[in-house]
């Protein structure tokens, strides 16, 4: 059975848990330029390394033609992506998350950056 994030708390605790874990490392990968030249987002680098939103997307739901998509577009394209996640879950705090990894320099930088987001959105951290 797949994992259904019911609030932001939810999303939230699987992000960090995910990297917390003993060896998490951030998806790096060079920018990625998106054909209408703005940056998009690789959700798997191709070393087993997932980024913040990519992290929440189960494997078998994967697919490489999500890279470079935001991710309301990934929610909106793939309607078993968005059915992991509850109505409650802002898509807009999905972005923040994502924009957190992305911005992130190193794993202990983007704990601190994902530690603001959860305060920014009244979470628990």
């Amino acid at each position: 059975m797949m994992t259904k994030y019911n609030d932001n708390q939810a999303v939230f605790d699987a992000v960090r848990t995910h990297f917390t874990k003993p060896g998490a490392r951030l998806a790096t990968i060079e920018p990625l330029t998106t054909p209408d030249n703005g940056n998009g987002c690789f959700y798997r680098d191709g070393k087993g390394n997932a980024c913040a939103f990519g992290c929440l997307i189960p494997d078998e739901m994967y697919e490489p033609e999500m890279e470079g998509r935001s991710t309301d577009e990934v929610v909106t394209l793939w309607p078993e992506v968005r059915e992991l996640f509850d109505e409650s879950v802002d898509t807009a705090f999905l972005d923040e998350l994502q924009s957190a990894h992305d911005e992130s320099g190193s794993l202990s930088q983007f704990l601190v950056a994902l530690d603001c987001v959860g305060e920014n959105w009244e979470l628990s951290v």
